[in-house]
This record gives C-alpha cells, structure tokens and sequence, in this order.
C-alpha cells in the first residue's frame, strides 16, 4: 500500500485515470487496468465514507455511554444516600449495600505512656 494520504492517494490516480481515458487510442492495452483502477477508487471511496459514518457513529455511542454512566453514577448516589439514611452511619446492614459502616477510630497510645508502661 501506498504511504500517502487517502486524499492524495485517491486525487493522483483519479488525474491518473482522466489521463489515461483521454489517451485511449494511444493506450489501448492499459483500459482493462484504468476501468479497474476507476472501480477500485470508487470501493475505496464508497469504503471511506463508510468509516466516517461508522466513526462518527461510535462517537455518538460513546457520548450516549458517558451519559448513560453519569445517570447511573447520581442514582446511585442517590441510593447509597437513602440507604444509609434508613439503616444509619453504623448500621453492619450497609455492607450488604457495598457501604462500609462507619466505625470510630480505635485511640492510639502516645508515646509517652507506652515509655512509661515499659
């Protein structure tokens, strides 16, 4: 495959096939290829225009799935906050929720009394 752009690529050898239509007395032995040539920039175009459908397509379905998450991100939101309403900030019953029940922190002794403890 050619390393230029489908743009470049697709302006030469249509230039490529005018040509070579317009000089068909001289070049009878080349218009099996410039059909071929012209059907094949015809499916490559027909193809491209395709993927900018599709890309454009999956771009639409990649928005509708961010919007479809954030909905579903405030629902839950808005479960988890009537959860822990009804069941309270400690209720053990929040981790069959997904929730960790809030617990007090355990005190850490200060140095100074495990110094004198020792």
């Amino acid at each position: 495959m050619h390393k230029a752009s489908f743009a470049k690529n697709t302006t030469r050898w249509n230039n490529l096939a005018t040509t070579v239509e317009m000089y068909a007395e001289e070049l009878p032995h080349l218009q099996r290829d410039r059909v071929e040539l012209v059907d094949a920039l015809a499916a490559a175009q027909e193809a491209k225009h395709r993927q900018l459908v599709l890309r454009s397509a999956a771009a639409q379905a990649t928005r509708d799935q961010e919007a479809a998450m954030e909905r579903a991100a405030q629902a839950a939101a808005r479960i988890h906050s009537g959860v822990v309403s009804t069941y309270g900030t400690r209720s053990e019953m929040l981790g069959k929720f997904g929730l960790r029940p809030w617990r007090p922190r355990k005190r850490r002794r200060n140095r100074e009394e495990t110094s004198e403890t020792s």
